[in-house]
């Protein structure tokens, strides 16, 4: 069982690590634009498909990449619920709670909408349906995915980021 006070050193490690993972989001929301920007108009999804099924290499990876941002964004997000709950713990907002699912703890506090909720979940079925074996999604899925995650992702993210900010200089 884990100690439900933490050192100064641990809550401080806590801290850098959101704002590290606040930082990693913007960049990699910057990422999966400039991915999904080699569609255009507007990540068309016809385009999306054909470069899926080329077999030029150049045109596979413009789809691998938008394909792997929307990866990365999904675990940073999951990293930003962990870690934001953790150190709304540290600082006494959420009381300490091992057992919970930090993203359950996050809903609670009115801070993960049903429609992140919802983004998140997808993105994980996607993926668990492929078992990692990328080759088998369907490229329309993808394409899918990554609009919801462009449409409601970036909210969420600021939510949470003003939320864990106004919570560390309290």
């Amino acid at each position: 069982m884990s100690d439900p006070v933490r050192s100064p050193v641990a809550e401080e490690a806590r801290r850098e690590a959101v704002e590290q993972a606040l930082v990693q989001l913007a960049r990699t929301m910057e990422q999966l634009e400039a991915a999904v920007s080699a569609f255009p108009p507007d990540f068309d999804l016809g385009a999306f498909q054909a470069a899926w099924h080329s077999t030029v290499p150049d045109d596979r990876n413009r789809a691998m990449l938008v394909r792997s941002n929307m990866d990365d964004l999904h675990n940073l997000c999951q990293s930003l619920i962990d870690r934001s709950v953790r150190v709304a713990q540290d600082v006494g907002a959420i009381p300490p709670d091992r057992k919970t699912p930090a993203a359950d703890q996050l809903y609670r506090q009115g801070l993960y909408p049903r429609e992140a909720q919802l983004v998140m979940q997808g993105v994980v079925a996607l993926r668990n349906s492929s078992q990692h074996e990328y080759w088998i999604l369907r490229p329309e899925k993808v394409h899918a995915a990554v609009n919801r995650q462009r449409k409601y992702l970036p909210a969420f993210i600021a939510d949470v980021g003003t939320w864990i900010e106004g919570l560390l200089t309290q």
